[in-house]
């Protein structure tokens, strides 16, 4: 395909590119052939054979899960220059987009609001661990929100087979296992990256920073995270703020041992912030996920 965006691609009208990663191009489209729905169409460019084969178990775990918390898949087929595509649903916000938008404003999230955002993100996890595989790359990125605020978890671009031993992930978001590339990863490894969201959803950062990504996997591999207690303007409940650290541990059986064991945690606890808590509502805003 060229550089040019294309005007169609099967049945969708392309509206504009959204994006790019290494191997994909992501666009917004209209499916003509069905009421002119307004879809996510992420077209496979130049690759090899392992590339495609993952693109397309990418496609197929999706649809297989068929879950609340999971963006939905419509349809799947080849461009007319036989690039796979999938067409998917169309989500124009992310959690990454309104935690800076609450962050700006010093609107931290309430505890009830995390545990409403993520229950079905949570559900989606655990249905995704009951097939014995890990998603490996949740991030505010990847859990997409609908106007009405929805939450669903995204891109399983990257996702393993339970106890394969990997260096893929975010390293903002990544668990120590992945970090390292030295040990199996697990559903574990998910309920730390989960861990990770958690702490920034109530205190406006993650649990390290650094200017290298070097820097950030050696912190998830050795250093302890600060209490989120001990920062400005955030009061947190200490059975929650044990919860979080216990999910933030560097061994992985000191962690609570499902995703939804740690927002059950979650919900048995309470937190404060000086902020008053906001209902779910997101503003429309311009898509920005991939």
């Amino acid at each position: 395909m060229s550089q040019q965006s294309p005007t169609m691609i099967g049945p969708y009208r392309i509206t504009r590119e959204l994006g790019r990663g290494k191997n994909t191009i992501v666009y917004k489209a209209q499916q003509t052939t069905l009421n002119n729905r307004a879809v996510a169409l992420k077209v496979l460019q130049s690759h090899d054979e392992q590339t495609r084969q993952r693109f397309q178990e990418e496609a197929r775990l999706s649809v297989g899960l068929s879950d609340t918390g999971v963006r939905r898949i419509y349809d799947a087929g080849r461009t007319p220059q036989g690039f796979p595509y999938v067409a998917m649903e169309y989500v124009d916000f992310s959690l990454k987009d309104w935690m800076q938008q609450r962050f700006k404003k010093k609107q931290p999230f309430s505890r009830e609001e995390v545990y409403r955002l993520l229950s079905p993100v949570v559900q989606a996890l655990e249905t995704l661990h009951k097939r014995g595989v890990v998603h490996l790359d949740i991030k505010p990125d990847n859990i997409l929100l609908t106007k009405d605020g929805h939450a669903m978890l995204a891109d399983f671009g990257i996702s393993r087979p339970r106890d394969t031993v990997t260096h893929a992930g975010t390293p903002r978001y990544m668990s120590p296992e992945q970090a390292a590339g030295d040990r199996p990863i697990g559903p574990w490894s998910d309920v730390y990256s989960l861990a990770c969201v958690i702490y920034e959803m109530l205190t406006g950062r993650p649990p390290f920073l650094g200017d290298s990504d070097m820097i950030l996997l050696r912190q998830h591999v050795e250093a302890k995270p600060e209490p989120p207690s001990r920062f400005k303007d955030v009061q947190i409940d200490p059975a929650l703020e044990r919860t979080l650290l216990d999910a933030l541990s560097k061994e992985p059986k000191q962690r609570p041992q499902s995703a939804r064991a740690l927002l059950q945690a979650l919900r048995g606890t309470s937190s404060k912030t000086r902020s008053r808590s906001l209902p779910i509502w997101i503003p429309a805003v311009s898509y920005t996920h991939l």
